[in-house]
């Protein structure tokens, strides 16, 4: 997969926006906490794509059981295309 560094950040932002509406529907507080400690990004750095990247994954655990199967195929996209982004 190759892709602009511009091109990841949206799919990066696009991911993150739907998984923000589908926490707030759901009213899934703890899980909107993680997510907003790392999101929305400032800048695309790889530091802060870390840190998005380890939030999703600390999320993904700490709230297993708030989390639907819609919000882990999110969460599965998010890490993946976080592991796939350009290091640069």
């Amino acid at each position: 997969m190759f892709l602009a560094k511009e091109d990841f950040a949206s799919l990066i932002d696009e991911q993150c926006i739907a998984l923000f509406d589908d926490l707030c529907e759901q009213r899934s507080n703890v899980a909107l906490a993680y997510l907003l400690s790392s999101w929305p990004l400032y800048d695309y750095s790889i530091r802060t794509r870390s840190k998005l990247h380890a939030t999703l994954t600390q999320m993904e655990r700490a709230t297993d059981t708030e989390l639907t199967n819609q919000n882990r195929t999110t969460l599965s996209r998010l890490t993946f295309l976080l592991s796939m982004a350009p290091h640069c």
